[in-house]
């Protein structure tokens, strides 16, 4: 296997863990900053942004994930 190619794989496995990561840190974190930093109130439209971005990283989570899948599969083949 060429070094492109492992860099490529061993980028695929660790890119969709954090991927996975961001989806429970990212809304957090933004909460944390609204309600204690910023000082502001957790709103419903807070909360939906928060499920709506949380969404977009499970999707990208899964494609990564499929992707990374996909990619082990051909090169065993």
């Amino acid at each position: 296997m060429s070094s492109t190619k492992q860099r490529l794989q061993t980028h695929l496995r660790r890119y969709w863990k954090i991927e996975l990561l961001n989806v429970f840190l990212l809304p957090t974190v933004a909460s944390y900053l609204v309600v204690f930093v910023f000082e502001s109130q957790f709103t419903l439209a807070l909360a939906v942004s928060l499920v709506a971005t949380a969404w977009l990283l499970v999707v990208g989570t899964i494609a990564l994930r499929m992707m990374q899948k996909r990619f082990d599969g051909l090169q065993t083949n």
